[in-house]
């Protein structure tokens, strides 16, 4: 399996424009700021530095070489939920990072994506609440404020 994050969206409830909008701006402040700490971020293939994908319809992008695992992506308009998830409310999706660097990115841009749609996301996480402190740390740099956990935290036992 691997270390995977999981978020869901509402089929009929997720195709605002203006939270598409303010999700695309607020992500490309991520990707710029996780930059200029030295993590890289590329293409949906982890193939070229500095091309992630930011357009009126989907935002995407990977690590990149060997610091690439599976691409993040958010479209503006949901997708078509596929056969066998037929009548569900909810279209799920998934990026597994591996905890490479990108993960960072990848963890702030799902909290930036709760504070832009609200309810009608939903997202979990293979890792605890203190796995996702360099997202954290990512995004509080970029907001100015700290993200609230979109799960229930769980404390980790020693």
């Amino acid at each position: 399996m691997g270390y995977t994050h999981y978020y869901s969206r509402k089929i009929d409830g997720s195709n605002s424009p203006e939270a598409y909008t303010r999700f695309r701006e607020g992500a490309e402040r991520i990707i710029v700021e996780a930059h200029a700490t030295g993590i890289t971020i590329g293409d949906g293939f982890g193939k070229r530095p500095g091309y992630w994908e930011n357009t009126d319809s989907r935002v995407a992008f990977n690590g990149v070489g060997d610091d690439a695992h599976e691409t993040f992506g958010w479209d503006q308009i949901c997708g078509m939920q596929p056969d066998w998830r037929k009548g569900e409310a909810m279209y799920f999706d998934f990026c597994k990072t591996a905890q490479k660097p990108y993960d960072a990115v990848v963890t702030a841009c799902l909290l930036w994506l709760a504070e832009c749609y609200g309810d009608a996301v939903e997202i979990s996480s293979d890792g605890y609440w203190s796995e996702w402190q360099a997202g954290r740390d990512l995004f509080r740099t970029v907001f100015g404020y700290d993200a609230k956990p979109p799960f229930v935290v769980e404390e980790m036992s020693v």
